[in-house]
């Protein structure tokens, strides 16, 4: 079907039912297939560009990513138009960064409410030795969350804490002795657990498999209850050519 990559991640349940292939080339992402959906990637010079999304390849729902004068990453301008002046378009900024190129505020989720206010989350971090130390969370202009992360001494980020109002959330992340992530769970009160609950979007935790090369081979999900709902399997397989 196609032959401009250099291998293949395919992805699959724990049935062997497929779920999405990811493409590579130079070990860089050029395209996502899942179920009745294709998104494309495109870069110049390393850095992604643009994304087209559409039912089959390569798409057609263009997202441009608009970059400011130091490379960094700003906007999205979404559009079908296949010709397209970057230089009168109008986007909105919801990326920030600071002197050093670190993000420093991002527009994060956003929605309309049933009385049509538009809902915006947004995102501020602050910075130590050059790693994030601190987030804020605002639903329009009010904060509702405070976030503090930490590392472990190889720099790996290992818990990040958020409250709000006697509420948290906490994320946890366990290492190999290779610095490769085998565990990530959530724990949070902000979703509270009754008996008829099967799962919890705010405690529970995944696990990852690698093989010799330290390739990602398995995922496994397990709810609050410590029980398996979703496995995913990965292959590496590279380009044939005949």
């Amino acid at each position: 079907m196609f032959d401009d990559y250099d291998y293949e991640i395919r992805t699959l349940s724990d049935l062997n039912i497929f779920e999405s292939s990811e493409f590579y080339k130079n070990d860089i992402l050029i395209r996502r297939i899942e179920d009745e959906s294709c998104m494309t990637y495109y870069y110049n010079k390393g850095q992604l560009i643009e994304t087209k999304w559409g039912r089959i390849c390569p798409g057609f729902v263009r997202n441009l990513l608009i970059h400011d004068l130091e490379g960094n990453y700003i906007a999205d301008y979404i559009t079908r138009d296949s010709v397209v002046n970057l230089d009168t378009i109008k986007y909105e900024q919801t990326k920030f960064y600071n002197i050093h190129n670190q993000i420093i505020r991002e527009l994060i989720h956003e929605f309309n409410a049933e009385d049509g206010e538009r809902i915006r989350y947004w995102r501020e971090y602050t910075y130590k030795q050059n790693k994030v130390d601190k987030e804020f969370t605002y639903i329009n202009k009010v904060l509702n969350w405070k976030g503090q992360y930490y590392y472990d001494s190889r720099g790996n980020l290992i818990r990040i804490e958020r409250f709000r109002n006697g509420l948290y959330e906490k994320e946890f992340f366990t290492y190999n002795n290779k610095n490769k992530l085998i565990k990530e769970e959530i724990k949070s009160t902000d979703n509270p657990i009754t008996s008829d609950v099967t799962h919890s979007a705010g405690n529970n935790y995944k696990t990852y498999k690698y093989d010799s090369k330290g390739f990602l081979i398995e995922k496994d999900f397990f709810n609050h209850k410590n029980e398996i709902y979703h496995i995913e399997k990965y292959q590496r397989i590279p380009l044939r050519i005949k």
